[in-house]
């Protein structure tokens, strides 16, 4: 009874995203918000629209691979979040971003682009 959406990695064993959704549910993937993967940010993320009860949602899902350069990263998601902002939906997102946030110099960053 569900839909099962992937992102895997193309490079590694390790990473990927993965959302099931409820095939009673009206859903579909949302390709122009992909973040692309690439050496320098490498991640594998999905963006799909749910709808339930007549509400449209934006459901995402995001891993981030460690040890690689977090501005890019936050670049490309500060880009994304003001995409979506512009849509006017509600938006929900999981997944593993790598990022220690009790780094102060990181958290000081992420401050400015989280709020959606």
């Amino acid at each position: 009874g569900y839909s099962f959406y992937s992102d895997l990695s193309s490079t590694s064993d390790v990473g990927g995203v993965g959302i099931y959704v409820r095939n009673n549910l009206s859903h579909g993937l949302i390709q122009n918000y992909k973040i692309i993967n690439s050496a320098e940010c490498p991640v594998e993320n999905l963006w799909l629209e749910v709808t339930k009860n007549s509400r449209k949602y934006i459901i995402g899902g995001i891993y981030r691979h460690p040890g690689h350069k977090i501005n890019t990263f936050l670049q490309s998601l500060d880009g994304l979040f003001a995409q979506i902002s512009k849509c006017k939906l509600p938006c929900f997102i999981a997944g593993d971003i790598n990022i220690d946030l009790k780094n102060s110099n990181t958290t000081k960053k992420l401050k400015c682009i989280w709020i959606i």
